[in-house]
């Protein structure tokens, strides 16, 4: 296999592992920030931000660089269009980290749990659950169209 479609594949691999990761993050694991008792809800968030760099931080910033990547390694048979909003949604899911995820999760890890700050988390989240979402939908199609 030639480095242009092995890139597609191992972007492509990061970008569903990162998506079924997100699912669980939004529907499972910010849900369940109300069930940690409020005395220990500072430790807890501290201890989860320096856990989250092998399965969440490391895959998502080399999703990143791959989406960065594909211009310059992009398939036959991909269109431009298709590695441009590869490269667009990649850069609403950084963004919408740094603004609001990585900040809010830090702020409760400071200021211990916040009813309001853990909602905005959830509802902002939606932002990087749907980019991931289209992403991985995307890819997949990419994919599709190397072995039609």
């Amino acid at each position: 296999m030639s480095l242009r479609p092995l890139v597609l594949l191992v972007f492509a691999a990061i970008c569903l592992y990162n998506t079924g990761n997100m699912w669980g993050v939004q529907l499972v694991h910010y849900p369940l920030y109300a069930m940690v008792p409020p005395d220990r809800f500072s430790a807890y968030m501290a201890r989860q931000n320096r856990l989250q760099t092998i399965p969440a931080i490391i895959p998502g910033v080399v999703q990143f660089l791959l989406a960065l990547a594909l211009p310059f390694v992009k398939p036959a048979g991909v269109p431009w269009v298709a590695v441009a909003l590869s490269v667009a949604l990649n850069l609403v899911i950084v963004a919408a980290t740094a603004i609001w995820s990585a900040r809010t999760n830090l702020a409760l890890a400071r200021d211990g749990y916040d009813t309001a700050l853990v909602n905005r988390l959830i509802g902002t989240n939606w932002i990087r659950t749907i980019s991931y979402t289209l992403q991985a939908i995307l890819v997949v199609w990419m994919l599709a169209r190397l072995i039609r």
